[in-house]
Parts: structure tokens; C-alpha cells; sequence
């Protein structure tokens, strides 16, 4: 089941008690420092549940999918997120 930000606010307000504004808050303010710390330091993570890391992507030759032609594709920079053992263990 996939939650969307209404979902996800509604869930935190209900499990800590708060108004729907202060869990919006509260989740914008995640957002925030989530983003901020991924592109000042290239890493964020929670022990347990992930680690987001900025990873660099080598240039490469990729194929069109409708004509078959081979384009170029440059390098540039991904985020890859890794599962922590908390939630893998919750996911087994």
C-alpha cells in the first residue's frame, strides 16, 4: 500500500497525538533536513532503517527502447538507499 503525504500526516497526527497541522509540521520539517543533509554531506540515515548516499554515475551508451538507436547518456549523481536491518527484519 503506498501512502501519499495526506496518508502519512494523517498517520502521524493519530500516533502522536498531535493536530494534523503539527504532524504536517513536523513532516515538512523531516523533508527539509532529509534533503539538506543529502545535498550538503551526501549521506543521511536513520540507525536501523536506511542510509541514503549521493553515488556518482559513470558516462554511458544506453539504447532507445522505440528505435533500438544507441544515445549517450552522461555521468552525473543518484541517491541509493539502503535498508537497515530494523527494517529489513519488519519486511521478512
Amino acid at each position: 500500500m503506498a501512502l501519499n503525504k495526506i496518508d502519512i500526516v494523517g498517520k502521524i497526527a493519530s500516533k502522536g497525538g498531535l493536530s494534523k497541522a503539527d504532524a504536517e509540521c513536523a513532516l515538512n520539517a523531516f523533508v527539509d533536513v532529509f534533503l539538506e543533509a543529502v545535498a550538503r554531506d551526501g549521506e543521511f540515515g536513520i540507525t536501523g532503517i536506511f542510509k541514503a548516499q549521493v553515488k556518482d554515475t559513470a558516462a554511458r551508451t544506453a539504447k532507445n527502447p522505440r528505435t533500438g538507436e544507441p544515445i549517450s547518456v552522461p555521468a552525473g549523481k543518484a541517491v541509493r538507499i539502503k535498508a537497515g536491518n530494523t527494517l529489513k527484519t519488519a519486511v521478512k
